[in-house]
């Protein structure tokens, strides 16, 4: 499954597709089927930019490695706002914490940042 994007939707995939001799069904969210796959292409968006455009990995093995870091990162150890700070695993374990008990800490430890990053000017930024 696909969106309908023009990377997706053209005479290189329909011919990959026919050279496979049909164990392929090549399915279009939102038009053949009535689900988004917007979800996975949000993660794909992350994974391209944030790992892997970055890094440019130069072989199959730095891919995988990297592939590997980048999933175990997003999964576990990056809190996502739409999951109200929680990361994916969180929320599929069901051990998720509460972010509005966080978020008064949150203001008050911004204000102290603030307020000793005044304490230390750098001279040389100036």
């Amino acid at each position: 499954m696909t969106d309908g994007g023009s990377e997706n939707t053209n005479s290189k995939i329909e011919s990959f597709i026919n050279f496979v001799n049909g164990n392929i069904t090549h399915k279009v969210a939102q038009r053949d089927v009535v689900f988004s796959n917007a979800m996975i292409e949000a993660f794909n968006k992350v994974l391209k930019h944030q790992f892997l455009i970055p890094e440019h990995p130069k072989s199959k093995k730095q891919l995988r490695i990297l592939l590997s870091f980048a999933i175990e990162t997003y999964n576990n150890h990056k809190p996502q706002l739409n999951l109200e700070g929680n990361t994916t695993n969180e929320m599929f374990l069901n051990n998720t914490i509460n972010l509005i008990s966080y978020q008064a800490a949150f203001k008050s430890h911004k204000k102290f940042r603030i307020e000793a990053n005044k304490q230390y000017n750098c001279k040389s930024c100036l």
